[in-house]
C-alpha cells in the first residue's frame, strides 16, 4: 500500500528525522556538590560529592578557593568525589571549593558550582611552655616563668607546678598553683626539674617540663626590708665564685608587670639603690640580682654560667595631700543662678575628704552659697548698681592635709530701673511760692 507520494512524502520523511534528532541532542552540563558529612567538625574526614551532576560523559576539575588561610589537600582533583581531612587548628574556620564539569561535545561545555563549608573547631588541649632551663647558685630564689595558649581564649585556664618525681632534694614550691612559682634552691649542686601542668574549663590537660641547675655559686640578693615612701635604699648583696672564675658582672632589674615601676640608680652595680616612689597606698616590689661569670670548673675549663637570687621590699605609704581643681573663671548676670563645679580626689583612697566654701572677705558684694559643705554648691547673683566679681575658695582635707583652689566670678550688672524723690512733704501758707524739688538716679 502507497503511503505517501511524491512531494508530500519528501516533507512527512523530513520532519521525522527533525524531531529523532531534537530527541538525541546532548544536554547542557549541570554541576552539583554535595558534602558529607552535613555538619563537619575538626579532623573530619569530608566528601565533596559531585555524582548528582549532570551531563554526558562528564570530567571532574576541583579546585579550593587560592585566597583562604587554611588549605587541605584533596585526595584527588579530577576525581568525581575527592576526599579530605578537615585540619584541628584553634578554633572555626571556612573553607570554599569549586568544581568545574565538562562534558564529551566538541568543543565540551561546562558548568561549575561552589560550595563553603563552616568547620567547628572542637576544644582543644591547651598548650603548657615551662619556660626555658634555668642556671641557679646555692641558696638562690628562682622564679619559674610559666605561659599557656588556648583555643583562641575560649576557656579559662589553671597552672599547677610540681617537682619531678623521685628526685632529691626535695624542693617546696610556693605559690605553685600560679603561672610563676618560686623557691630557694638547695645548698649543694643538683639537677632540678618541674612540671607543669595546664588544664582549661572543658579538663583538657597540657604539660610543660623545665630544668633548673643548681650551681657551685652563691649569688643571695639580700634580706627583705620595709621601707617608707621617698627613702633611698642601697642593696645589701653578697655573691661568691670559685676561684679562677672569670669576667663576673652583676645586674639588678625590677620584677616585670609590677606597680609602680621604680627607677634603680646604678643597675649594674653590685649594691644597686633607688628612691621608693610616692605610691596610692602601700605597696611590695620585688628585684632581681642577676650575675654572669665564667665558671673555673673541676678540669680547669670556663664554663659560662648566669645565676640569680630575689628580694622583696616593703613600702609603707605616706598620707598623700588631695587633689582639688574648680571650673575656669565664670561670668553670670544679676539674679541669675550661678553653679559652682569641682573635682576632689584622696590619692590614698578610702578616706572621707570634708569641703568648706568662703567667700573672700575684701569683695564688694557678698552671696549665699545654697551649701558651703558640698563639692558643688550654687548661688543667685544678687543685684548691685554696677558690676561686681565674686572670689570664692574650696578648702579639700582629709585626717590631716586640705589643699585649696580659687575661682573668680564676674557678675555684670543689669539694665536696673531708675530710682525718683519728689523731695519732703512741705506745708505752706495761702499765696506763697512753693519749690518743689526732685531727685533721679
Amino acid at each position: 500500500m502507497k503511503l505517501c507520494a511524491g512531494r508530500v512524502c519528501g516533507v512527512l520523511l523530513s520532519a521525522l528525522l527533525s524531531v529523532i534528532s531534537m530527541g538525541t541532542q546532548a544536554q547542557t552540563p549541570v554541576a552539583s556538590i554535595v558534602v558529607t558529612p552535613e555538619t563537619v567538625e575538626e579532623t573530619n574526614s569530608v566528601t565533596l560529592n559531585g555524582s548528582e551532576s549532570t551531563g554526558s560523559g562528564l570530567t571532574y576539575a576541583w579546585s579550593q578557593t587560592p585566597d583562604e588561610t587554611v588549605t587541605v589537600s584533596l585526595s584527588s582533583k579530577t576525581a568525581e568525589s575527592p576526599t579530605f581531612e578537615a585540619p584541628d587548628l584553634t578554633g572555626s574556620y571556612t573553607l570554599s571549593f569549586t568544581l568545574i564539569v565538562s562534558d564529551d561535545a566538541s568543543p565540551p561545555d561546562t558548568a561549575t558550582a561552589s560550595v563553603t563549608i563552616d568547620v567547628t573547631g572542637d576544644n582543644d588541649e591547651p598548650k603548657a611552655n615551662a619556660g626555658s632551663d634555668l642556671e641557679t647558685g646555692l641558696r638562690s630564689v628562682v622564679i619559674l616563668n610559666g605561659s599557656a595558649t588556648d583555643d583562641g581564649g575560649t576557656v579559662s585556664l589553671t597552672y599547677r607546678w610540681i617537682q619531678t618525681p623521685n628526685q632529691t632534694p626535695t624542693i617546696s614550691l610556693r605559690q605553685n598553683k600560679t603561672p610563676s612559682p618560686n623557691f630557694v634552691a638547695p645548698n649543694s649542686t643538683a639537677t632540678l626539674s618541674f612540671i607543669l601542668t595546664v588544664k582549661d574549663s572543658g579538663n583538657k590537660e597540657g604539660t610543660g617540663t623545665v630544668t633548673v641547675h643548681v650551681r657551685d655559686v652563691i649569688v643571695d640578693a639580700g634580706n627583705g626590708k620595709t621601707i617608707d615612701e621617698g627613702d633611698t635604699l642601697r642593696f645589701s648583696p653578697y655573691a661568691s665564685f670559685s676561684r679562677g672564675s672569670r669576667n663576673i658582672r652583676f645586674l639588678w632589674t625590677q620584677t616585670p608587670n609590677q606597680t609602680p615601676v621604680v627607677s634603680l640608680i646604678s643597675p649594674t652595680h653590685f649594691a644597686s639603690s633607688f628612691v621608693a616612689p610616692d605610691w596610692t597606698g602601700d605597696y611590695e616590689v620585688s628585684f632581681i640580682l642577676t650575675a654572669q661569670a665564667l665558671l673555673r670548673g673541676a678540669g680547669g675549663a670556663l664554663d659560662p654560667i648566669t645565676v640569680s637570687d630575689l628580694v622583696v621590699i616593703t613600702v609603707d605609704a605616706d598620707n598623700d595631700k588631695p587633689t582639688v581643681s574648680v571650673a575656669a573663671d565664670l561670668n553670670a548676670t544679676e539674679e541669675g543662678s550661678v553653679s559652682l563645679t569641682a573635682t576632689a580626689t584622696n590619692p590614698d583612697g578610702g578616706e572621707t575628704l570634708t569641703y568648706s566654701w568662703t567667700q573672700d572677705d575684701t569683695d564688694a558684694v557678698s552671696v549665699s552659697l545654697s551649701d558651703t559643705t558640698v563639692l558643688e554648691p550654687m548661688f543667685i547673683a544678687p543685684q548691685s548698681t554696677e558690676g561686681y566679681t565674686v572670689h570664692l575658695t574650696l578648702a579639700v582635707s582629709d585626717s590631716a592635709q586640705t589643699v585649696t583652689a580659687t575661682v573668680a566670678v564676674d557678675v555684670n550688672a543689669g539694665n536696673d530701673a531708675p530710682t525718683i524723690t519728689a523731695g519732703d512733704d512741705q506745708n505752706a501758707a495761702e499765696g506763697a511760692v512753693v519749690s518743689l524739688t526732685a531727685a533721679t538716679a
